[in-house]
């Protein structure tokens, strides 16, 4: 087993809550327990931002480059009940969604159509597909219990295939 010896620890000693590759391979994104993303390079293992997004644990982060647009965005989910939307790690320019509860997990993929897509899992059953617009604003695009999409699926002609590791749907 090879590894690479190299330790990144942050200045504070706060527990790590999740972790993220940028899709190039040059950043690691890092969650803490108070609700920060700390982005390091990996060529040089240095801090390069440290963003407060959140007020509680980061339960997740995702990241995806969107080469039509050329942009990375960095999408996030709390304990704090919220998600945030974030692109080429400019904390200028952020979205925060307040949600029903907890967010477990959040997840982008692009479509067929080339939309990009982020689907948030939260801790109530609730899961919510939303559409990130050009203006990097968000529209739900279903919201609902993992239950009632399944069930939903039964009534009508939504078919959900398995897209980039996670659900999306076409109809």
């Amino acid at each position: 087993l090879n590894y690479l010896v190299k330790k990144i620890s942050l200045q504070d000693n706060f527990n790590l809550t999740s972790i993220r590759f940028s899709p190039d391979g040059q950043h690691l994104a890092i969650g803490d327990s108070i609700g920060n993303v700390f982005i390091y390079s990996l060529i040089t293992f240095e801090q390069v931002k440290q963003i407060p997004i959140h007020s509680g644990d980061i339960n997740s982060i995702d990241m995806i480059k969107d080469v039509d647009k050329n942009k990375l965005f960095l999408s996030t989910g709390g304990a704090d009940n919220c998600i945030s939307v974030l692109e080429d790690f400019d904390s200028s320019n952020i979205i925060i969604e307040k949600m029903s509860s907890p967010v477990i997990n959040v997840a982008f993929c692009i479509d067929k159509n080339k939309n990009l897509k982020l689907i948030t899992a939260e801790q109530n059953s609730t899961i919510v597909f939303f559409l990130v617009n050009h203006d990097l604003g968000l529209s739900s695009c279903y919201s609902g219990s993992i239950f009632k999409l399944l069930s939903d699926l039964s009534h009508t002609l939504l078919q959900v295939s398995l897209f980039c590791g996670v659900l999306t749907f076409t109809y």
